[in-house]
């Protein structure tokens, strides 16, 4: 089975040309985020705000806006939206804090 990386552009259908676009995920990727998101969750408290698929878009947007690596594998990605769905985690605690106090 290939790869299934996001690609970093997809061709416009008004112009046919490349441009840099948020990159589609497939559907097995777009799973196994979720489920990344929702073991995410689980470590934090019962009562959080955030849903396991709303962690995987704002860490997929983040992910998407910044000029995109050459992803060597899936594993590799993975690896990096992990890290970028705990620092989501960790400003949203912030931001509850700051608005807390």
């Amino acid at each position: 089975m290939a790869e299934s990386l996001p690609p970093k552009t997809l061709h416009s259908p008004h112009t046919g040309e490349a441009e840099t676009l948020v990159p589609v995920l497939s559907v097995e990727l777009l799973v196994e985020l979720r489920r990344l998101a929702a073991r995410c969750l689980d470590r934090e408290r019962g009562n959080h705000t955030l849903q396991p698929m709303a962690l995987v878009q704002e860490a997929y947007l983040r992910l998407a806006v910044h000029a995109a690596p050459e992803w060597k594998d899936r594993a590799r990605f993975l690896s990096v939206a992990a890290c970028v769905m705990r620092q989501v985690l960790i400003e949203h605690v912030r931001a509850r804090k700051r608005g807390a106090g």
